[in-house]
């Protein structure tokens, strides 16, 4: 369905979201970039485009984990920031699980995976909620990172699924 040349790229993944039926939910811009960005987006058909989302969003993950465990980030906050650091590695070994999903056709899995890794980082924010620290704002940039890129994979996924179940 998708195979492309470059120059269509971006009308080609905003057709792809409007075919799930969520692009009004998702930030296509941030769809764009972050599919477009890899090299093989340019020929991907959907189940590609879906791989490289769910890629996307555990590099993201997996950066964050690593930023977290840098000490010189934040003062004060070590336990919090490894098990904080902790939630975004379970996410990334979550979204690696979907991209083996995805690989597989199984679609329904890979939602699992993609959804659960979307919420791991809400247990970083109730670890800083319940210790009565501020939550920082570099950290609610990253999780609304995170946040966004699942989605966009999970639109993807939901295309599938879609066309799985016809």
């Amino acid at each position: 369905m998708c195979a492309m040349m470059w120059l269509e790229t971006e009308r080609c993944l905003r057709d792809v979201l409007k075919s799930a039926h969520s692009y009004e939910n998702t930030d296509s811009d941030l769809c764009v970039a972050a599919l477009a960005g890899d090299p093989s987006s340019s020929t991907a058909d959907v189940p590609g485009l879906c791989a490289i989302a769910v890629s996307a969003a555990a590099a993201n993950a997996s950066a964050t984990a690593s930023f977290l465990l840098r000490p010189s980030y934040f003062y004060n906050s070590t336990l919090l920031l490894r098990s904080c650091a902790a939630q975004y590695a379970n996410a990334s070994e979550a979204l690696l699980a979907a991209r083996l999903s995805v690989a597989d056709q199984a679609y329904d899995y890979a939602a699992v995976h993609v959804s659960a890794a979307a919420e791991y980082p809400t247990v970083c924010r109730t670890l800083f909620r319940r210790r009565r620290r501020p939550y920082p704002l570099e950290l609610a940039k990253r999780e609304e990172g995170l946040r966004r890129l699942c989605t966009i994979a999970l639109d993807i996924i939901s295309l599938l699924l879609q066309k799985n179940n016809a």
